[in-house]
């Protein structure tokens, strides 16, 4: 779980204090891993790094806060997050100023990324796409290559015959 507290002056011009939740655990990483980010996380973090292509870092930002903002329960024993908890979340300064914070201070989005996908999970992750690497790999040797992610996954690992 990721905390960030914001002091913001909200449309009225009203000064309000925000605490925001940001969550995610090894499944929704994996989704994002082999599905909403073109290219994965690992080359995510690539073209941050490299500061190419700002459109499409982005996109994948937003990709990033939809998918791991919520709110925690009152009794604190849950996580909710859903279109409309982000919908309303986007309605408020808030939003606004952690948004360009995260665009325009590296150290800050760094950190947060650094916190929000975790390095034991991430190795697990880079370890799952070496094996799914291997899979396409014995694929092709086989004369057999999948079209996507979920068909690759789904391929037995095997060794290819000396």
């Amino acid at each position: 779980m990721v905390v960030r507290e914001l002091k913001v002056k909200d449309y009225l011009g009203n000064d309000r204090e925000y605490k925001l939740y940001f969550n995610m655990d090894e499944n929704e990483i994996m989704e994002l891993e082999f599905g909403n980010i073109k290219g994965g996380i690992s080359e995510f973090y690539g073209r941050i790094l490299r500061a190419q292509d700002l459109p499409s870092i982005i996109r994948a930002l937003k990709d990033v806060i939809a998918a791991s903002y919520g709110i925690v329960t009152a009794d604190g024993e849950g996580f909710q997050k859903s279109p409309e908890i982000m919908t309303q979340f986007t309605y408020t300064k808030a939003y606004s100023e952690f948004m360009t914070k995260l665009y325009t201070d590296d150290e800050y989005g760094q950190a947060f990324l650094k916190e929000l996908f975790p390095e034991e999970i991430m190795k697990k992750i880079l370890a799952r796409l070496e094996e799914n690497n291997k899979k396409r790999e014995a694929a092709a040797e086989a004369g057999q290559i999948p079209q996507t992610s979920q068909q690759i996954v789904q391929m037995p690992l095997q060794t290819p015959v000396q």
